[in-house]
């Protein structure tokens, strides 16, 4: 007797995903120094298989530290930044998770700087994975304020006062 079966090996298998943004932002990002900016890292398997011992970093780029994060992440040195990581465990496939992290600019910081926030994230079964937000440009730009002041009070032409002249850099540069 003849027979038509065909064998199928049917495979699945975890496909992570990975996507960064800055919360709220349109257009050019421009930043003042010791400005907040708040990232969103929505990661996701759309495999079909769970991902064992994944794990999610968020790379903190020089010229800006840790200011917060959501669910609190383990911060790890790297030489003058740092990395901000979590241990997520196992993903089931079709799930999705975010985590919210806040990253303050320094206070002092030149002008024109450029700063790329990177996530990556990956697991037993698959490759490491990253995703950046915008560009952030830092602006710095000097705001001098200038007073003149006297207690000399009403003057007669030609008569003689004194004043005292202030000035004030509020700005970041």
């Amino acid at each position: 007797a003849l027979s038509n079966l065909v064998a199928h090996t049917v495979t699945s298998a975890p496909f992570l995903e990975i996507e960064k943004r800055i919360i709220d932002a349109q257009g050019p990002i421009v930043a003042k120094p010791g400005q907040v900016i708040s990232y969103l890292v929505t990661y996701r398997n759309s495999g079909s298989d769970t991902a064992t011992n994944v794990r999610l970093e968020d790379l903190i780029p020089a010229g800006m530290n840790l200011a917060y994060a959501e669910p609190i992440g383990t911060i790890q040195p790297q030489e003058t930044n740092g990395i901000v990581s979590w241990d997520v465990g196992s993903l089931p496939a079709g799930s999705e998770r975010s985590v919210h992290v806040l990253l303050a600019t320094n206070s002092i910081i030149q002008d024109g700087s450029t700063l790329v926030n990177i996530a990556s994230i990956d697991s037993d079964q698959t490759q490491q994975i990253s995703a950046h937000a915008p560009v952030v440009t830092v602006s710095s730009a000097p705001a001098v304020a200038i007073t003149k002041i006297t207690q000399a009070g009403l003057l007669q032409p030609g008569q003689t006062f004194s004043y005292e002249i202030g000035w004030f850099n509020f700005g970041a540069d």
